[in-house]
């Protein structure tokens, strides 16, 4: 295993350190004119996440280089070590990271090569991050690595690709993780984060939560365009979900649900604007407002089947 080389720490005066501070600026100028004119960034909600290219860049002018120290295989992908070593040559910092194991979005059934070379990908970023993101936050950006934002890398949607109305709303995005309906923000997961959300404020914005009753709603207008009554086709309604999916209503991913929906508008009457998500009664249409309204109580979700608190907004 290499050695962290023994550097030797002093403080600076303040004159040193304005300098020191000056220097990082000029050269965070810099790099911002290089990320901008080669898009070497990736957008998640209001933050810009240095991808390993610019790192790369940027530790070229610090005389940073860096080494994978080794790969080893672990339960369900790769683990990998990058060092970095400073302009003599010595080892000044090292990171470890993962790829393809549990909550690995775009990873986890990826090819074992694809997934050792993402790992080391990962440990380089990461490992240039530790020792230069003073300098790029400097340059307005977010210091952590777009590689360890998970779903970011190689894997999610172009915005010209990516799904709009309430397909996008789960899968859409340039990360591919969803859109907030509410806010129109892309929603991403970091490693220490057990779902999806976007910041919003001073606190955040959940997408299991926003979409549990964004999606209901648009379950009822649905259901009502499609010339069902909710209450007295209760029944029914649930049979179908359970013969569609073999759950609950309430049991349904985000992702089954929007597909139910869609199956409505395709097996009744009614159709969804891709732009916006709604759901678009066709021919006469209803006038459901009111009776819109009235469904969003009817509907029993002490069964698990319908209602926007079914199993407590979980899925």
């Amino acid at each position: 295993m290499a050695q962290l080389a023994r550097m030797e720490t002093r403080a600076l005066s303040p004159a040193q350190y304005d300098a020191a501070l000056d220097a990082a600026s000029r050269k965070a100028k810099s790099l911002d004119r290089i990320v901008q004119e080669q898009r070497l960034y990736t957008q998640i909600g209001p933050s810009k996440h240095l991808r390993i290219e610019a790192w790369i860049t940027l530790a070229q002018g610090y005389g940073y280089a860096f080494d994978i120290e080794w790969t080893r295989p672990i339960e369900g992908g790769w683990e990998a070590r990058a060092v970095v070593r400073g302009p003599g040559g010595d080892v000044v910092g090292h990171a470890d990271a993962e790829c393809g194991t549990r909550g690995d979005a775009n990873w986890a059934t990826k090819p074992s090569f694809q997934q050792r070379s993402m790992a080391q990908t990962r440990a380089i970023s990461k490992a240039l991050a530790f020792q230069l993101r003073w300098v790029v936050v400097l340059a307005g950006y977010s210091a952590t690595p777009a590689e360890e934002m998970v779903g970011t890398e190689y894997g999610g949607f172009s915005t010209s690709d990516a799904p709009t109305g309430i397909e996008g709303w789960v899968t859409g995005g340039e990360n591919g993780l969803g859109v907030c309906p509410e806010h129109q923000v892309g929603f991403f997961k970091s490693e220490k984060m057990r779902e999806p959300a976007h910041k919003q404020g001073d606190g955040w914005c959940n997408q299991r939560a926003v979409l549990a009753l964004r999606l209901q709603e648009e379950f009822v207008a649905a259901l009502l365009a499609a010339g069902y009554d909710p209450a007295a086709d209760k029944q029914r309604i649930g049979d179908d979900i359970k013969a569609r999916h073999g759950a609950t209503w309430g049991s349904l991913t985000s992702s089954q649900k929007v597909e139910h929906i869609l199956s409505l508008a395709v097996d009744g009457s009614s159709s969804v604007d891709v732009d916006t998500g709604e759901i678009q009664p066709q021919g006469d249409g209803l006038d459901t407002s009111e009776e819109e309204r009235a469904a969003m109580g009817m509907l029993d979700a002490s069964e698990g089947q319908l209602g926007p608190y079914a199993n407590g907004g979980r899925e």
